[in-house]
């Protein structure tokens, strides 16, 4: 009964039945948000679930020098430093403001809210680099931090969300 009022309300303000494509796909959709980006994301944290899995089937377990941890050091370097990219240049993209407030555009009296997902993600890669290169210098190799990044899985779903958006 709610969807016949606003179809008769978007009617009577002059729309039609059916949106304007037109004029959505004109609306500016930050890099970070589509659908290409986001899946590049979330194909980088799948790389990095299967690095980890890696890293933990193959790892030197007993008389381990350092030698035995380089490879994996340097992938975990090279993980990292792609996270912290990825989120400096979201914020680049988006203003800090936007990143963690969200727009105000087409809003109510221009409230924001927190964004979440991006604080979260936040959270996630500072843990890594404190685990990469804070604690693992100081010679705390097993702290087993950067497995948290793990949960940056959650870019799937963001990847998913803007897929539903072009489908619906």
């Amino acid at each position: 009964n709610q969807s016949k009022q606003s179809k008769q309300a978007f009617q009577s303000e002059g729309g039609t039945s059916q949106p304007d494509y037109a004029t959505l796909e004109r609306k500016h959709v930050p890099l970070v948000d589509k659908v290409w980006f986001c899946g590049l994301m979330s194909l980088l944290m799948f790389l990095n679930l299967f690095a980890l899995g890696l890293q933990v089937d193959l790892k030197c377990r007993s008389n381990c020098g350092a030698s035995d941890y380089a490879l994996w050091d340097d992938v975990d370097m090279a993980f990292t430093v792609l996270f912290i990219l990825d989120v400096a240049f979201a914020m680049y993209v988006l203003t800090p403001k936007v990143y963690f407030c969200g727009d105000t555009e087409g809003k109510e009296n221009g409230m924001t809210t927190l964004d979440l997902f991006r604080c979260v993600d936040l959270t996630l890669v500072l843990v890594r680099i404190v685990d990469v290169f804070v604690l693992s210098k100081m010679g705390m190799k097993d702290t087993h931090l950067k497995y948290v990044s793990a949960f940056r899985v959650i870019h799937l779903a963001r990847f998913v969300g803007r897929v539903q958006l072009i489908g619906a």
